[in-house]
């Protein structure tokens, strides 16, 4: 049982423990507490992040051929899938910019384009036990899993009116990639594969620059540092990597490839690979 510790006149009552009268924003606590191994509430499972613009966007040629894939690899792997918005979570910021909205604004309605690709994503998926999973059904993950359910979840973060604003311009910073990631770490789950519709990562657009050099390796920092004209994942998603707990890499593969989501989902590298360090 925890001690009491019972103030007098004005002071405070304490429960004994090391946070006891500390401020949790003093600079020193963080060095004070004994690092404790952080708790992998999923390991074993990975999470997939299909691509709203790269793959949902172009219908049936990209998703059907990928889905097939999914239920085949869903018998030896236990797999979380994430849908983000593509062209129609553009076309929403565009509008809700045009009407004035804030970033926060704007974050609060992106969700609801994803939530689309994910009912479409089920419809496709339901047959072999795709399922839409919200937010609020997250602690029954493991149960959704040990039963063979395959869940779909959307990628945006939930921080809505809480959305900081933005470095430049008003489209929310903490996009879909990085909402993925977090939710990747926070499982603790093995892997984390970003389905797009290029081979990875490259120096540029591939599409815009001919010239663009594919990168097959490379850690969050290095990337960073390149201060690249375009990447093919948000930044927040490099920034957070290299805070890692739990997933230290991260692998995007070209979806449109057929047995790539195969290959990565057992640990081969087909894509480009970033780490945390």
């Amino acid at each position: 049982m925890n001690e009491i510790e019972k103030g007098e006149g004005i002071k405070r009552t304490h429960i004994k423990n090391p946070l006891m009268r500390e401020s949790l924003m003093g600079k020193h606590l963080q060095d004070q507490m004994s690092p404790v191994k952080e708790l992998a509430l999923l390991p074993g499972a990975s999470v997939v992040g299909v691509g709203g613009r790269s793959i949902m966007d172009r219908g049936r040629a990209a998703v059907m051929p990928l889905c097939e894939e999914i239920v085949k690899a869903k018998e030896n792997f236990n797999m979380i899938l994430g849908v983000s918005g593509g062209t129609r979570m553009r076309h929403v910021f565009s509008i809700g910019m045009d009407l004035g909205l804030p970033t926060g604004g704007l974050a609060q309605i992106a969700g609801a384009v994803e939530e689309q690709n994910a009912s479409l994503l089920q419809a496709v998926l339901s047959k072999d036990g795709g399922v839409q999973m919200c937010r609020e059904h997250f602690p029954e993950m493991p149960k959704y899993i040990a039963a063979g359910i395959l869940p779909i979840i959307i990628c945006m973060p939930p921080y809505h009116f809480w959305e900081e604003p933005a470095d430049k311009g008003r489209i929310p910073m903490n996009g879909p990639d990085l909402g993925l990631y977090l939710t990747a770490e926070v499982l603790g789950v093995d892997r984390l594969i970003f389905v797009k519709d290029k081979k990875g990562l490259f120096t540029d657009d591939p599409d815009k620059n001919p010239k663009a050099e594919f990168i097959p390796e490379i850690t969050a920092a290095e990337a960073l540092k390149m201060d690249l004209p375009e990447y093919i994942l948000e930044r927040k998603v490099f920034e957070a990597l290299a805070l890692a707990r739990h997933v230290k890499e991260i692998q995007v593969i070209d979806g449109l490839v057929p047995s790539n989501l195969s290959a990565a989902l057992a640990g081969e590298h087909v894509g480009t690979i970033i780490r945390s360090a």
